[in-house]
C-alpha cells in the first residue's frame, strides 16, 4: 500500500512540474499531509486484535464480513498512534445519508459483542500488545 501512495505522490509532483513548465508564470505546488494510512500494516503485527472479535462474532452465531474498507476511520487514526484498533462494524444502514439509521436490537448485539471482546482481551497477557 505504501508504495502505491508513494507512486501517486510522485505523479502529483511530476504533474505540477509539467504544468509549471507548460504554462510559464504558473504556480502549481503540491503538498501532502498524511491523515489515514492503511491500518492493515499495524493490525498484521497484532493478529489477536482481529482474531478475537471474529471468534466472538462466530460464537454469537454471526458470520463476520471481513471485506476491507477504506476511508478515514478512527481505527486507522488510533492504530498508527499505538493502539491497534480494527473496525468492528458501524452497526447501521444507509451510512452518511439523510436516511441513515440503526436498529435497537442491533445496538444491543453490538454491546454484547463489545462486552465479550473485553472479557476475552482481559484474559490476555498485557505484554502481548507492546511494541
Amino acid at each position: 500500500e505504501s508504495s502505491g501512495i508513494e507512486r501517486r505522490k510522485k505523479l502529483m509532483h511530476s504533474s505540477a512540474e509539467f504544468l509549471n513548465q507548460k504554462y510559464p508564470g504558473a504556480s502549481v505546488t503540491v503538498a501532502f499531509h498524511n491523515e489515514y494510512r492503511n491500518m492493515k500494516e499495524v493490525l498484521d503485527r497484532f493478529p489477536e486484535v482481529t482474531e478475537i472479535p471474529l471468534a466472538v462474532l462466530r460464537s454469537m452465531g454471526v458470520t463476520p464480513d471481513t471485506t476491507p474498507i477504506r476511508g478515514g476511520t478512527d481505527g486507522a487514526f488510533l492504530s498508527f498512534r499505538g493502539l491497534p484498533c480494527p473496525n468492528l462494524g458501524p452497526g447501521g444502514s444507509n451510512f452518511h445519508s439523510r436516511m441513515e439509521f440503526a436498529i435497537t436490537e442491533d445496538m444491543d448485539r453490538a454491546v454484547e459483542m463489545l462486552t465479550r471482546i473485553a472479557e476475552s482481551v482481559g484474559k490476555l497477557d498485557p505484554d502481548l500488545f507492546r511494541n
